[in-house]
């Protein structure tokens, strides 16, 4: 098996060196780190490998609500307030960070509180864990289905700047 995906990782760097030297295109900053941190992952030691494959993917997979929400957070604000959103500029002032920090202290509360308060009453922290990761994944899935819409031009223009 290891084999395997060894060829996959030889092949798809061909793809992009490939892809780099003829049509002078490169990965996505975004793409390209997701890449780098799940290698990094695979190349760590056994005790913490488990627990990083567990939180790492998710956290990449969860950006890209965030990121959507906050585009439509600074939207509307913008909207409100009568100012023009330039999302770039916006990313870095006050509203955005709280937005930011508040989706940080909620993700830590339900992945990592949770499950400890559970283990102290008995039960299996890691059970517990991935039950709630069950559930996240449930409720993406519903999600999903609203931000396909934005597929659709009316949608978008309402949801997005």
């Amino acid at each position: 098996m290891q084999i395997v995906m060894i060829l996959f990782a030889v092949a798809f760097g061909c793809v992009v060196l490939k892809k780099l030297f003829t049509e002078k295109r490169f990965l996505p900053l975004p793409a390209l780190m997701n890449i780098l941190v799940i290698a990094a992952v695979a190349c760590s030691p056994e005790p913490i490998n488990s627990v990083l494959w567990f939180y790492v993917p998710s956290l990449f997979h969860a950006s890209q609500y965030i990121a959507l929400g906050l585009a439509y957070y600074l939207k509307e604000r913008s909207l409100q307030l009568n100012i023009s959103c330039d999302l770039g500029k916006e990313f870095w002032h006050w509203p955005a960070i709280v937005y930011l920090g508040g989706a940080f202290a909620i993700g830590t509360f339900v992945y990592l509180a949770i499950p400890h308060v559970f283990r102290l009453y008995g039960a299996d922290y890691w059970r517990v864990a991935g039950l709630i990761l069950a559930l996240a994944n449930f409720h993406q899935f519903i999600t999903d289905s609203a931000i396909w819409h934005l597929r659709d031009k009316e949608c978008r223009e309402k949801m997005m700047a």
